[in-house]
C-alpha cells in the first residue's frame, strides 16, 4: 500500500466521514460489508428550459475493498437507503478509490 491507500484507509475508518454499506452484484448474492465515503451534491438539469436542483449521490469506494463494479450494482447503508449504481463507475486519478454515481 503507498501513502494513497493509507491516506484513503484512514478516511474509511472514520466514522464522521465514512459509513457503513452492503455492496450487491445487480442487487442479488450474498452482500459485502465495506466503508464508503457518501457525497450527495446537488446537481442543476434541464428540462424544457429550465433549470431543475436534482439530488444525486456519489460514493467513494476502496478499490481494494472492491476490484470490480458495474451498473445496477446496489449499495445499502445503515439507514436503510438503497442505492444503485447508475453510471460506468470511475478510479480516481491514483487508482485508490472508484468515484460511483448513485441513484436513490
Amino acid at each position: 500500500m503507498g501513502a494513497w491507500d493509507d491516506a484513503f484507509a484512514t478516511i474509511l475508518a472514520d466514522p464522521d466521514l465514512a459509513e457503513a454499506a452492503s455492496y450487491s452484484a445487480q442487487g442479488q448474492g450474498q452482500p459485502l460489508t465495506l466503508r464508503v465515503v457518501r457525497d450527495a451534491p446537488d446537481a442543476t438539469e434541464q428540462a424544457f428550459g429550465t433549470g431543475i436542483v436534482q439530488a444525486t449521490d456519489v460514493l467513494s469506494v476502496a478499490v481494494a475493498d472492491l476490484p470490480g463494479l458495474a451498473i445496477g450494482d446496489t449499495f445499502t447503508l445503515a439507514d436503510a437507503t438503497v442505492l444503485t449504481v447508475v453510471a460506468q463507475p470511475m478510479r480516481d486519478v491514483t487508482q485508490t478509490a472508484w468515484q460511483v454515481m448513485c441513484r436513490r
